[in-house]
């Protein structure tokens, strides 16, 4: 089974350099004991959903702006950047010991899907696609759903015998309507047995 995911990289990549701490330390395992997100237009009650995720988890520094773009870009802010997070004294904080982190993030505009564009596909009708993913026209951007709905799709094709099957996501982002439209390019590849 192929998967590009490259949509997906757009939500949880992010992770830029380090400035204030040498790489063995930015690599080393916090645990979240109180995340604080510096911006200036996330609301109160999405502010405290996206700390919320994190406080009580332990995980490797470089990871949390990474997660926290990821957690905005599933409430629809496709295009938020997240820096590296602040720790007060970072070298006198030991690997898993709670540390309260702060991050600033630009959250950009708020997306929601236009359509998704079925390519590709001939073992299934359009109309049996599309609603494998969790989000139809209307709703927030939501990167989560979006690879949820890709694994959907392989479990169709793979209930079909399509074990090779490939989906492409793509996103065409409409700047001024504040849209996005989602296409899968299908790649069906041989059905298991079928020796086409």
């Amino acid at each position: 089974m192929r998967i590009a995911f490259s949509l997906l990289g757009l939500a949880f990549l992010g992770a830029s350099t380090v400035a204030q701490a040498p790489a063995q330390e930015s690599s080393a395992l916090i645990q979240v004991r109180s995340l604080t997100i510096i911006s200036k237009d996330l609301p109160g009650p999405e502010r405290v959903k996206v700390a919320h995720a994190f406080e009580g988890r332990t995980c490797p520094l470089l990871e949390i702006s990474s997660r926290v773009k990821a957690e905005l870009s599933d409430l629809g802010y496709a295009e938020a950047t997240a820096e590296i997070p602040r720790i007060a004294d970072l070298l006198s904080v030991p690997p898993a010991t709670p540390a309260d982190i702060t991050v600033l993030v630009t959250l950009g505009a708020r997306y929601r899907i236009d359509r998704i564009v079925i390519k590709g596909a001939m073992a299934f009708p359009r109309d049996e696609i599309t609603p494998q993913f969790p989000v139809v026209r209307g709703d927030l951007f939501n990167a989560t759903a979006i690879g949820r709905g890709l694994d959907n799709i392989r479990k169709l094709y793979a209930s079909k015998g399509y074990m090779n099957f490939g989906a492409f996501p793509t996103l065409q982002y409409d700047e001024i309507r504040h849209t996005v439209v989602l296409t899968i390019n299908i790649d069906e590849g041989k059905r298991a047995g079928s020796g086409v």
